[in-house]
């Protein structure tokens, strides 16, 4: 290299080749302008004044193609030549912020491997858990009683899944005082009250009765639908549970009903008539100026067999409702036909 050139630096040399390049080129494109840059086929030669076919043309917008090209070369080589000066050069002279950016590096990808590591360790705790029984603490809590008027309903015992959603709640009928007549138990009634608690989600209970198949009619049973209610001396209160079913094998009454929190239900074979009613229909007859009362003796429990008489005639007909304690159904029938005989809601008017 000639002396007068080296003080230049290795990277000025392509910038000054390119200039070179822009300006040959430009003196083509002034000295053959007559190529127009709508003319969009590269016409390889073109006769010149003595008729040749031999001058080769260059359009204007190949020119500005040509130059950007070459410039966008060079360009392209410094930024390279100015990478590899930063990476290998300067490496050295300043090694300590590579080892900064290094050190950031790392510490990014132990953060992200930290991360998907916590992650994971979190969702295969949250799988144990699942997996793992609950605390009897958080297990629903249940009590079965049957202490008020016409209850039935012995708690037998419940069983629950380690999760608790699979709740089966036991209970057996209590059976009436053994008869001298029919040397047996009789027991077919059932009526009791379940109260639950610690519920945080809706769960589903499946009741059973597990003595159903030794009560006194077991072919009762058969589409038989359990009544359920919140306040159960309001007999517009009580609804019907479809899906009450009787398995003749395990000779078991169930029927599934979803708590939808902590709540008291009453469950029952019919809806109760309790004995309060009883005596408040067997008043208003008395009352009555076309009815008389009579005692025809006493139940086991010392309760009154209460008769009431109305009418005249030679004809006596018998009305028998109650006769068997669980038919709570035949003395809702009993007060309709009376209030409608004795015109006990028309002020004795018949």
């Amino acid at each position: 290299m000639p002396s007068r050139y080296r003080h230049l630096n290795r990277s000025t040399i392509p910038i000054l080749q390119a200039a070179a390049s822009s300006l040959f080129f430009l003196l083509l494109s002034s000295k053959y302008s007559s190529c127009t840059s709508s003319n969009l086929s590269i016409n390889k030669y073109s006769k010149g004044s003595s008729g040749s076919t031999n001058t080769p043309i260059i359009r204007k917008d190949q020119f500005c193609c040509f130059f950007a090209s070459a410039f966008s070369s060079t360009r392209t080589i410094s930024q390279d030549k100015r990478l590899k000066d930063l990476r290998y050069n300067k490496k050295s002279s300043n090694n300590n912020s590579f080892t900064h950016f290094d050190s950031l590096s790392a510490q990014r990808h132990n953060l992200i491997t930290m991360t998907s590591s916590q992650e994971s360790n979190k969702r295969a705790k949250l799988n144990s858990i699942d997996d793992e029984s609950l605390p009897s603490s958080l297990l629903p809590s249940i009590s079965i009683s049957d202490a008020f008027d016409g209850g039935n309903g012995v708690h037998e015992k419940t069983e629950f899944d380690s999760h608790g959603k699979d709740v089966k709640v036991r209970v057996n009928i209590r059976k009436d005082p053994f008869t001298e007549l029919e040397k047996k138990h009789h027991f077919q009634y059932f009526s009791f009250r379940s109260t639950v608690g610690t519920l945080s989600n809706p769960t589903t209970f499946k009741y059973i009765l597990s003595n159903a198949g030794d009560a006194s009619y077991p072919s009762a049973w058969t589409g038989t639908t359990t009544f359920v209610s919140k306040t159960p001396f309001d007999p517009n209160s009580w609804t019907r549970i479809i899906n009450t079913t009787y398995d003749k094998d395990s000779k078991e009454l169930s029927w599934t009903y979803t708590h939808t929190g902590n709540e008291s239900l009453y469950f029952s074979y019919f809806p109760p008539y309790s004995y309060q009613r009883h005596i408040d229909l067997i008043a208003k007859c008395s009352t009555s100026p076309h009815a008389s009362l009579h005692s025809l003796g006493q139940t086991l429990d010392g309760r009154e067999l209460e008769c009431i008489e109305a009418g005249k005639g030679d004809k006596i007909c018998w009305i028998i409702h109650r006769q068997h304690p669980g038919e709570t159904m035949a003395e809702f029938y009993a007060e309709g036909l009376l209030h409608r005989l004795l015109g006990l809601d028309t002020s004795s008017s018949l």
